[in-house]
């Protein structure tokens, strides 16, 4: 891996431009990392608003493994066959497949009913994870939302997400920034898809694309997809946090949003930033590298939390592809070539950290002239105070 000092200020210069130019088709992928930045209190301390993938692994294992005998013995099956601790998506991945096959029969002694009622238990069990509300602090989401209504656009920004909570929504409302989330209506919006593709709405109108569905989407057999409120029915909901979404996302109305993000990488000079993304879904990474080698113009900006080397798939997906960039704390990809952030003779290491969801939000609302303080800024005052 080669050293370059002068990597990370010119990635964030490109960056940069890429933000503030009103023509240039501009998309930001926000994955379960995200809601993951803010801190909520609880008895132990703090922990994530919405945890990640194994710690939503954790708290459904405990619930089911606690109620169920039938889950617990799939569950084994499971760490044998994959010779590790399946995570929640290749959990409900199995579920689902076996659902696929079951027919009349039993498979694993489990019969349809069976097997519909776990799957039915392990959705409910994310819906309930993913069931918060927006803290009444100020968030990395209301930054994005005051950005978007602060920035003059010949183009609509589009937010693609593969997280079904609606922390986005919550703060564009609060914010009285406006979207299309590809729905109509009012009592129980539909979901209008010649809308969607029509795309004539005003440019200063946020497009939202839920890659992944979305906790208040059901399925009405004589209207279709519909939006409804949280309210912990039994309906079953429409999200795909499972491997399965691969083969079955040719489905509407998956194939309506993946659809979205296969013709946003295939505009002139498309640039799409990544957050909280850890480049793990088969199905997205196919379609990026898809949407860079058919458009050389199209530029996907990869920016990680943490370490370099805990993004195995980012690193692999940049290697193949020279117009991601990704960048993590110590070192990334850029062009192809690896590149770590090494202390230059003049001057100390200056860690990347854009990466971090609230960091960045602090970048957007500095470039449109707003400030927002950081946590630690938060603190030092307040003890500052405290001390006086």
């Amino acid at each position: 891996m080669e050293s370059h000092a002068n990597h990370l200020d010119r990635i964030e210069d490109s960056l940069s431009q890429c933000l503030s130019q009103s023509k240039r088709p501009l998309g930001l992928l926000l994955g379960a990392g995200c809601p993951v930045s803010i801190k909520v209190a609880d008895a132990d301390g703090y922990r994530p608003l919405i945890p990640d993938i194994a710690g939503l692994t954790s708290l459904v294992n405990r619930s089911m493994e606690a109620s169920s005998s039938e889950y617990q013995a799939l569950l084994s099956r499971l760490r044998d066959d994959l010779d590790h601790d399946p995570n929640i998506e290749e959990i409900l991945s199995h579920i689902r497949g076996l659902a696929m096959i079951v027919g009349r029969q039993r498979v694993h002694g489990l019969d349809k009913e069976a097997i519909d009622q776990l799957e039915r238990a392990v959705t409910t069990q994310i819906m309930q994870a993913v069931a918060v509300d927006l803290p009444s602090e100020h968030t990395p989401y209301d930054d994005l939302a005051v950005w978007s209504q602060a920035v003059t656009r010949h183009i609509p920004i589009r937010i693609f997400t593969t997280n079904y909570d609606l922390l986005l929504e919550a703060a564009f409302e609060r914010s009285s920034a406006p979207f299309f989330d590809g729905f109509a209506g009012a009592r129980e919006p539909f979901l209008d898809t010649t809308a969607i593709e029509a795309d004539d709405l005003p440019p200063r109108w946020t497009r939202i694309i839920k890659l992944h569905g979305s906790s208040n989407w059901v399925v009405r057999v004589d209207r279709g997809v519909v939006r409804v409120p949280v309210d912990g029915s039994e309906e079953r909901r429409l999200i795909h946090p499972s491997h399965l979404k691969y083969t079955e996302s040719r489905r509407m109305p998956y194939l309506v949003m993946f659809d979205q993000l296969r013709d946003f990488l295939k505009r002139q000079s498309a640039t799409l930033i990544t957050l909280g993304y850890s480049f793990r879904d088969d199905h997205i990474n196919d379609l990026l590298a898809q949407g860079l080698r058919a458009n050389a113009s199209a530029k996907i900006f990869g920016l990680q939390y943490g370490e370099f080397n805990a993004y195995d798939s980012a690193e692999d997906l940049a290697r193949q592809n020279v117009g991601l960039t990704v960048m993590a704390a110590n070192g990334g990809i850029d062009a192809g070539r690896a590149f770590e952030l090494e202390s230059a003779a003049d001057r100390e290491t200056k860690p990347f950290k854009l990466g971090d969801f609230k960091e960045f939000g602090h970048r957007l609302m500095r470039s449109v002239g707003h400030t927002t303080r950081t946590a630690s800024e938060i603190e030092a005052v307040t003890r500052g105070s405290d001390e006086e």
